[in-house]
This record gives C-alpha cells, structure tokens and sequence, in this order.
C-alpha cells in the first residue's frame, strides 16, 4: 500500500515537473531530484547483533558483506532489504573465494540498481547451507529481489587468478551440497565478456549463476526471471571443443541433482562476429517448465540441454505456455510477456525519465570538453534509457533503474583538461618510478607496497581512457608515496648463515634436558621474532646481535637420554593390579619401579644412559616375574593334594606312579620370587594331570570266573573251526599276569574270552528242513493267484532246500535255516484267488445311468470307478481286490449329484461385467469384482449344485446394488465431487439471493465473524437414502474463497433445522470433505479472526445449538489484509511536493478502505 501510495505521487510529481519546465520554472538540479528516489535523509539500519538485520542504504549493504565475509555471522540470522538501492559509483569493497554466503535475504520486492563486481557475484564467491537457532542446517534463501547490474568483465581469461572461472550476478556458484534456493528474484542489465588473443580460459556464466551446484535433488532456482543482455568477444583460441566458454540464460548446470523450475529467461546472448567457439544454454540444462526466448538466444545445438525450455516470442506471449504456474506468483497475460507479480509494473509515460533523458541530450562534446569514454558512456545511458520505454515487460522499478543509471553517467563526464593533468602527473610518478634501483635490497614491507602501487599505476595507465581523474590522481599519489617510503634493508648474511641452530620445536618429546633447553629457547625466541627481510639498515646491529646469541646458545644445549624403554616398562608396571599377584613378587616388582621412577626424565644427561637402561631392565624383569595369586594357590593345593598319595606307592601301577613323582619333585622345586606365573601355572597342571592319571593295580576275579565256565564246555559238541578258535583265546587269557598288569589289560582279556566262547558254533541240525520240503510238495498251482505264483516260484526254493548237503559237521546250521526260511517266504507269498459275483452285478446297475442327469465331478468319479472295476482281472485278483472294486463302484453311484440351473446367475454376471471402473468408488467396485470373481467361478464350476449357485447370486445381486458411483458438478465456480448410490443423480444449483441472505442471517446468529461463501441445493433426484445410508461430498473452493483461518458446511434440514457439519478441509487443494445422511441446502461458511468453535452466546435461535455438530476442521490460516489502519504515505512533511503527495496518498488510502469494505460485505 505503501507502494502504491508513493508511485501516485511520483505520478503527480512527474506532471507538476512537466509543466515546471514548460515554464522555465525548474533547474536541471530539479531534474535529477525529481527522477530520482531521495536517498539524502535515509538512515544506515545495519547492526550485526539483530536476528534479521536491516538494509537501508549501500553503505549497510556494504557492511553486511563483510560481516558474511568474516564467516562469524550468529545462527539463526538473516537480512531484511527495507529500501532500493542505487550502488551507481559506490565502491562495495572486495570479496573472496574462501567464505560460503550462509545468510538468508529477503528483498522485501526491493530493488538494487547498479551493481558492477566483476569477481563476484552480490552474495560472494559461493552459496552453502546455514544454521538455525539450535545448530541444525537449513537452506540459505535468496527472495524476493530485483537486482540490476551493468558488468563489464574486459579479460575473463583470468578471474580471481585462474584460468577457469564462474560468474553470476547473485553468485559464482553453490557448495557441493547445495542447501540454497533463490525464489522470486529478477536480474536485468548487461553482461560484457571479452577473452583476448591467444587465452584460453575455461570459465562458466549464467545472469543468476555460474553454476547451480549439485546438492540435494530439489529446485535451486524457483519462480525466477532474467532480463540480460548478455555479449562475448570471444578472441580466445581452444584447442579442445569442450573446453570452450559456457554462458547460461539462468545458471549453468555442470553436474548433479539441483534444478531450476518455473523460470523465465528474456535475457539475449550474443557471440559477437569473428568469436571463437562458445556454449550458449537459453536457460539451464537442468531446467525443468522453464522457458527461455528462441528469438534471442541461439543455443548451441550439438550441446545436451542446451536449448531446455526453448519458446519463440509469440509462444512466450501466449498464456496456455505457462499452464501450472502460480497466477499468484505470477502475472500472466495473454499477448504479452509475463513477469513475476512483485515486480510487475503497468504501463507507464516515463515522465520523469524522458525529461531526464531529454536533458542529457543537451550535453554536446563537440569541443572536446569531456573524455570521449565518458562521454560514449553517457551516450550508452541515453539508449538504454530510451530503450527501456517500450521494453517488454514492463517492470515497476524500470524507470527508477534508468533514471539512476542515466543520472550516474551525467555525473560520471570525466573533463579533458583536468583528466589530461592527471594522466600527465601519473605518467611522470611511472617515469620515477624507473629510477628505483635494482641493486639494492628493499624492506619486505616497503617494496611490496612500491610493487602493488607500480602494478596499479601500470594498469591505470592502460585503461586510463575509462578511469576519472580522482581514480588517476590517486594511482599517480600512492606509487609517488610508495616510492618515497622505500627502505633499504639490513645485510641479512650473518642471521641467516646461524639458521641451522634455530631448533623450531618445542622440546615437547625431551630430545635436551630441561636445563639446557630453558637457557637456549629465551635466545631463539629473540632470534625467530625478527624479520630479517622487513628490517631497516639503521637495526642491522639487532640481527646480527641475535645471530651471535644464538649461535652461543646452541653450545648450551645438552642431549636428554632416551626413556622411550623406560617409559613403556613403567607404563606396563602400572597397569597392573596389586590384588592379582603374590605379595613377595608384588614386593620386588615395586622396588623395581621406585628405582625407575627417581630418574628425571625431563633433565637427565645422555651420559647417564647406561644407568637408566639398567633400571629399565630391572623392572622388565620384576614384571615379567610376577606370580598370579590364583595361579601360586592352584599350585599349592595341588601339593597338598598329592602329599595325601605320597605313601600309597604299592596301590599304583609302576609307570604311573614314576609319572606322578616326576610331577611332585618339579612343582616342589618351584621358588615363588624366582619363577613366572606361566612357569607356576604349567607346574600345577602337570602335578595335577600326572595325579589324574594314576592307576590302580587290576582286580581279577572276573577273568578267573569265565575262565572256569570255559573249562566247563566239551569239544565235541561244536564244530572244528570254531572250537580251535575258542580254544587258543583261552589259553591267551589263561597267561596273563594278574599281578602287575592293569586292570584294563585283565578286563580285555576276560572280554576276548567271553567273545571267542559267544562265537562257538554248534553241529548242524535237519529236521526243520525235511518238514518244509514235505509241505511244499504238497501246494496246487490252480488254488492261487496267477502273478502270485509265478513270483512266490515255490519250485525254485523247494529245489534249492533239497540241494542242501545234509553233513552235520560240515553244512553250517545258518545254511539249513536260510534254506527252510526261503522255502518259508515263498509260500507265505502265494495268494488265494477271489469270488468276482457281486463286482459284476454293480458293473451292470452302474451300466444302465445317463450322463446328463448329474454333475460333472460326480459323474466323473463314476466312470472311473466303472472303467477301474472292468478293468479287474478276475482270474489274478484275490478276495480283498475283488471286494474293494465293488465297494468303490457302489459308492460312486451313491455319491451321484443331480445338476443345478445357473440362467440366473449368468445374466447378474452379464451385468456386473459391463460395469466402468472409473464410475464408482474404488471399494465397492472392488467389492463387486470379487463378488463376480465368485459368482463367476461358481458359474463354470461344473460341480456347483444348487445351493451354491443360489448364494453367489445372491452376493453378486447385492454388490450391484451397493455400487457407488463418483459424479461431479460444478456451480458458480466451485466443483462439487459426491459418492451416491448407482442410480441416483447427482444435482447441484446455486441458490438465490434472497435464501443466500436468510441462510447468511441464521449463520450470523450463531458466528458473527462467519461469512457465507456459497449457499447450494444438492440433491439426488428422486433417489431416497434409505435408513444408515450416507453420501460422501468434497467441494473444491475457488480460488476466491481461500484464505480464511478455517470452514464448516452449514446444512439447512428440510425440516427446517440447522446443522454445522463435520468437514475435513485440505489445505493443499483447497477442498471441504463432509458426509450426510439427507439433501437439501448446503452452504460454505468461512472464519477469520475467530474461532469457529466458539459460537456467540445468543447462538441456537434456529432450534439447534450452533455447536453441536460443528468441529475443527483443520484448516491452515490465510494470510490476510489491513483494511486500511495505520497507512504510511512515504513521504516526510518537509517534502518538496509534500501536499499534492499527501492529497493523492489520502485520496488512494480513501479508495483502498472503500474497497476492503466492499470486500468484506460482499462475499
């Protein structure tokens, strides 16, 4: 509003200036006053200790980039632009590559004009991530800005002293990890690329960017617009097509995730004629619905990406290119250029400007009265400014811009004769200059200053054609005061040639005793603080005073000896633990590392090396010796146990019993101040192991036992072989020592004897096997089952059981009844054939049915088992198989259904199967699918019976009937979607004025801050919901009725009552979501300044409380407006237009009421 107020007053101003001037009444002062935006009482507001820091004037803007630049900027900050900015002539100081622009900036739709940093962009080198409040990362946003710049680079060959380069007028470019985004910003001016002869630089330009970065995957630049005339004179020559320069309608985009998305580029990029090769991107080739002018921009076409987002003028002038924009961001007109809402402007007749214009003109150089390169720069001003009258689109800074730019030039004319006196003053301090010797030797200090201030007067001179005479005379000034201040240096031989004796460490390690070191460091900190090559002759005697002090102090020095093996023996010694190990060798290990201790180790001398290396040893040694408690009482206890055995020698077997002594005598042995706990350990193991394994001489009772019953067997009741086998284990056992040997070697004994006796075989014996022969001659082949004859072969076993040798003594018994056993087998498997009667007669009944009378499963089953049953061969089945056929056959006949009718079920899935998908609500179109996925299986399921059949028609005939269909409608602007019932229709009409006011009436009765956006009739026809039925309706607001802190349905009853529905609304889309049992009228009702769940206290005079049914529907808050209050007219009392200013302000804030109130009483 402010705004808006100040423009009508520049308006008024521009026309009192026109007739001023008609009249003669105004000077050409009064021109610049009047064209320019007063800047003269604008206070600076910068003050690093504010969380959003306040940008007034360049001088804040200037310190604010040194505040970023000094990288100490607080968490949690950010800056505010308050006003434009005009940096025309203004000098914003120097930046560097080193420190990422971290710090959040808010235009505030201000604009900065005049901006012309040729290294650096307006934020700095870089963009990164900054820091909230707590720490955490967060996004450094830029917004909200309209920069305008006028950049001449004249050798892009060497950018910040590199070969290859970025350049944006934001900035060069962003961290690797991105985490920033620029949101409705503008850039406008001019870019000027020069590359001289014979370079080749490798370098990057975008009007915003030089490159985007390649963060996280998420737009870096959103809602962004460009207005560059960019130009390169490309003289450079590249080997490498690759490697050519790059330049970008928006940012260059070399690799990774960041993107640019709905961005405009108007800018024009021109190779200039005769140009080495270039890369030309209209917008970025990591662009994604943004748009660049194909008119002015010719992109290189063999470059991936390079022409994204290309339009011609008509295309862009054309409203539908920009479908899914935000119209609120944006301001988009059919037949003209778009531009970002905050800084789009109406047309304007430039008053102000072309009277400045027209008196720029006036100024004539035929005289040669001012330099020709300011005066070609007034006459680049004046085109441009009358350039800017009928450029598109018009933004509303454009004639505060041009005016500010034309002005600059006006004071920028540069007079010949005076900039000749200066050129000649800095020519002559450059002769001077010549005349400084180069035999001798300069103070680092002064010569650098001689040498920055010779380079700048040398470049000077070279561009003096564009530099103003203050600029000349001030390069001519400082190399003369540089020249006067040269001074000769001290001879520097002596302090050098001691260099070696300068030890830079801090004896940290204790390579000197701390004595020597003491004496020496005080000399060598005197010695090291000089700077030999910055002192003046006149202090020659301080250097080489220092350099004889140190090289004395050098003598002091005494070599420390070397603890490094005493220090990790002492180190080793305390980490152990006194509780763990015995107490003499804990004892002697702690006399060891007292003597270890008393050495200084910081002071003492390497002459006393072989003392400290014989107490390092001492202590290795005492450690090593220690002796774990648990292992000197593991130890000792076995000692005592083995004492207990020590006179049990004639219990023991010999060998065992030398082992065990062997033990006894080393753990004895064993000095606990002499020994290692391994040693004492391995003792106790052994002393235990040799005890564990004594045997105990061998008790022979068993052994003599079954030698007795051995000598009871008689050799001829068992055959030969094994009688002589038995025979010699038994003498075997009859000969051991039952006096010495073990108890194992008399058990083995007894075990092999009782094994040989288990082995004796008996003479063999023939009745069994006769009495088979004879029962198997008897058996008739006709009594049995074919195949069971044949494979039982009884023939063949009887046959084999009358080969059997019959000799007692030689035939084995296994033989006689392996024989019997297999004559055994093969009668055991003959099968007696079956009586096949009653199998016949079911064949016959099962015969006589028909097909077609049955279900297809049951009749199946039938025929299986009728084909199985005549397949029976009767004259090779017993019995049981014969049984089993007829009982199979008789119980498929039983198990016979009738087939069901399914005309019926066929039609519903006729039915079910035309129905659209896309007409009804997902779940009960699912529900119906699966109900047709049953009804169809039961359907072709040739088993269904009737029962089955009738239930699946059922559920499918009921799935139709609960279909919900989805239908739209759509009124005054709002679309109403609603989940109703298959054949119900849906309608939807806008009610009248005259029930809108009633309805508005009842809802302020109960809400006086609600506001009744719409009022409908909804309804479904002649459909009636029937008890427990509800509909589902979601109304989409349009875009009139957004903004308000939340909603409810209102919903007038046919009955009359009243009602505030339930309603979910989603911010996002902006809809409301509710659900009703009954029709009639439903109306939107917006709050603002109010809850909408505190109804008035005189609410509920319709019959029904306004609470009861309304709840929070969660809606986001709008942003709202002032309907006027406390307006700012911009303008101090002092003003030289002061009254007609505050006449149109007045008369605009009169205006801007009126129109809220409409506002507020007509929605």
């Amino acid at each position: 509003m402010e705004k808006k107020a100040t423009r009508i007053g520049l308006n008024l101003l521009a026309l009192l200036l026109v007739f001023c001037m008609g009249f003669g009444f105004l000077s050409a002062s009064t021109v610049k006053a009047e064209g320019l935006k007063e800047t003269s009482e604008i206070q600076n507001t910068f003050n690093k200790e504010d969380e959003q820091i306040k940008i007034s004037t360049p001088e804040d803007l200037k310190a604010l980039r040194e505040y970023v630049k000094s990288g100490k900027i607080m968490q949690g900050q950010s800056a505010l632009l308050m006003k434009d900015i005009d940096l025309n002539g203004f000098d914003l100081g120097e930046y560097n590559s080193a420190t990422a622009w971290t710090l959040s900036f808010d235009g505030q739709g201000h604009t900065i004009t005049g901006f012309s940093e040729t290294e650096y962009g307006l934020f700095g080198s870089h963009f990164t991530a900054g820091k909230d409040k707590s720490g955490s990362l967060v996004d450094t946003v830029i917004k909200n800005l309209h920069l305008n710049i006028n950049v001449d680079i004249p050798n892009a060959a060497y950018m910040d002293g590199r070969k290859n380069f970025f350049y944006g007028a934001f900035a060069n470019n962003s961290n690797s990890n991105g985490g920033y985004s620029i949101e409705n910003c503008v850039v406008s001016g001019s870019i000027d690329l020069k590359v001289p002869e014979g370079e080749e630089p490798y370098f990057y330009c975008g009007t915003f960017l030089g490159d985007l970065g390649n963060g996280a995957m998420k737009p870096a630049m959103k809602n962004c617009m460009s207005m560059v005339e960019m130009t390169i004179d490309n003289k450079g020559s590249y080997e490498e097509w690759e490697e050519a320069p790059e330049l970008a309608g928006l940012a260059i985009h070399r690799s990774g995730r960041a993107y640019a998305v709905n961005c405009l580029s108007l800018s024009k990029i021109t190779v200039t004629e005769g140009s080495d090769r270039c890369h030309v991107y209209g917008t970025s080739s990591n662009a994604q619905e943004s748009y660049y002018n194909s008119d002015l921009v010719k992109a290189t076409e063999d470059v991936a990406g390079a022409n994204t987002g290309a339009k011609t003028t008509a295309e862009l002038k054309t409203a539908k290119t920009y479908a899914g924009w935000d119209t609120k961001v944006w301001s988009i007109e059919e037949g003209q250029y778009p531009a970002l809402a905050q800084f789009a402007g109406t047309s304007q007749d430039f008053t102000a400007l072309k009277a400045l214009i027209a008196k720029a003109k006036e100024i004539k150089n035929d005289d040669g009265k001012y330099t020709p390169v300011s005066f070609q720069t007034l006459q680049d001003a004046i085109a441009n400014a009358e350039k800017a009258l009928t450029a598109e689109p018009v933004l509303k800074d454009t004639e505060y811009i041009q005016t500010a730019a034309l002005q600059s030039a006006m004071d920028s004319l540069v007079l010949f004769s005076e900039w000749k006196t200066a050129v000649e003053t800095l020519e002559q301090a450059l002769k001077n200059a010549e005349t400084v010797s180069d035999t001798i030797v300069y103070t680092s200090s002064s010569q650098k200053a001689f040498d920055q201030a010779l380079e700048s007067a040398r470049k000077m001179s070279a561009d003096k054609n564009k530099a103003s005479i203050k600029e000349i005379t001030d390069a001519a000034g400082l190399l003369s005061e540089a020249q006067k201040n040269l001074t000769e240096n001290a001879d520097t031989t002596k302090y050098y040639s001691v260099k070696d004796k300068a030890i830079r460490d801090t004896n940290r390690d204790y390579v000197y005793t701390s004595d020597s070191w003491e004496k020496y460091y005080p000399v060598y900190m005197v010695y090291n603080s000089l700077i030999p090559k910055d002192t003046p002759k006149e202090e020659q005697k301080k250097l080489d005073d220092a350099a004889e002090n140190l090289a004395e102090a050098y003598t002091w020095l005494v070599k420390n000896a070397d603890f490094t093996a005493m220090r990790a023996a002492i180190v080793d010694a305390g980490m152990q633990d006194e509780e763990d190990y015995t107490a003499a060798t804990w004892e002697a290990q702690k006399k060891a590392l007292d003597a270890a201790n008393q050495f200084d180790q910081k002071n003492t001398p390497v002459d006393d090396q072989e003392k400290v290396d014989g107490a390092t040893t001492a202590l290795e040694t005492a450690t090593v010796k220690l002796v774990l408690k648990t292992d000197w009482e593991t130890l000792q206890t076995a000692l005592k146990n083995a004492a207990a055995l020590e006179a049990q020698e004639e219990a023991y077997t010999t060998n065992s019993w030398t082992a065990f002594k062997t033990a006894l005598d080393t753990a004895k042995g064993i000095e606990e101040t002499n020994t290692t706990t391994q040693a004492v350990a391995d003792a106790a193991k052994a002393l235990t192991g040799a005890q564990a394994a004594l045997a105990k001489k061998a008790d022979s009772t068993a052994l003599n036992s079954a030698i007795a019953e051995a000598d009871k067997l008689k050799e001829a009741d068992y055959t030969s072989a094994s009688w002589s086998a038995f025979a010699e284990t038994l003498a075997n056992a009859k000969a051991v020592d039952q006096n010495n040997a073990t108890q194992a070697a008399v058990d083995a004994a007894r075990e092999g004897l009782e094994l040989a006796q288990s082995k004796l075989i008996e003479k063999t014996s023939f009745a069994g096997l006769n009495e088979a022969i004879q029962a198997a001659e008897a058996l008739k082949e006709a009594d049995y089952t074919r195949d069971s004859w044949k494979a039982a072969d009884v023939a063949a076993a009887l046959a084999e059981a009358k080969a059997i040798e019959q000799d007692p003594e030689n035939t084995p018994q296994a033989d006689v009844d392996a024989a019997v056993q297999k004559l055994a087998d093969a009668v055991e498997q003959l099968v007696k054939k079956g009586d096949p009667k009653a199998l016949d007669e079911a064949v016959k009944s099962a015969e006589a049915l028909k097909a077609e009378d049955y279900t297809a499963s049951t009749w199946a089953a039938l025929q299986a088992a009728l084909a199985e049953a005549n397949a029976l061969d009767r004259g090779n089945a017993d019995q049981a198989a014969v049984n089993t056929q007829t009982e199979k056959l008789v119980a498929a006949m039983d198990a016979l259904v009738k087939a069901a009718d399914k005309a019926a079920l066929a039609e519903a899935c006729a039915l079910a199967e035309a129905k659209d998908s896309d007409k009804y609500t997902q779940v009960t179109y699912e529900s119906l699918q699966t109900a047709l996925a049953d009804a169809r299986a039961v359907l072709d399921n040739g088993d269904a019976v009737q029962q089955e059949v009738d239930k699946a028609l059922e559920g499918l005939n009921k799935a139709l009937a609960g279909l919900i269909k989805i239908e739209k409608a759509e009124a005054e602007g709002y679309q109403v979607t609603a989940e109703i019932p298959d054949n119900a229709e849906l309608s939807i009409t806008k009610q009248d004025e005259q029930k809108t006011e009633a309805a508005q009436k009842n809802i302020r009765k109960d809400y006086e801050d609600a506001e009744l956006l719409a009022l409908f009739d909804i309804n479904l026809g002649d459909y009636q919901l029937g008890k427990g039925e509800s509909v589902k309706i979601t109304i989409a607001l349009k875009e009139a009725a957004w903004g308000y802190d939340s909603y409810k349905v209102y919903h007038e009853k046919e009955d009359g009552s009243i009602e505030y529905l339930d309603a979910v609304y989603d911010a996002e889309g902006h809809t409301l979501t509710f659900t009703v049992s009954s029709f009639s009228d439903f109306g939107v009702v917006g709050f603002k300044n109010a809850s909408a769940d505190n109804p008035d206290e005189n609410s509920g005079s319709n019959g029904n409380s306004a609470g009861q049914n309304s709840s929070q529907n969660g809606s986001g808050t709008a942003q709202g407006s002032s309907t006027g209050a406390g307006v700012s007219t911009g303008i101090a009392a002092d003003s030289p237009s002061a009254v007609l200013a505050a006449a149109a302000l007045l008369a605009a804030a009169g205006l801007a009421a009126f129109l809220v109130y409409r506002r507020r009483t007509t929605k």
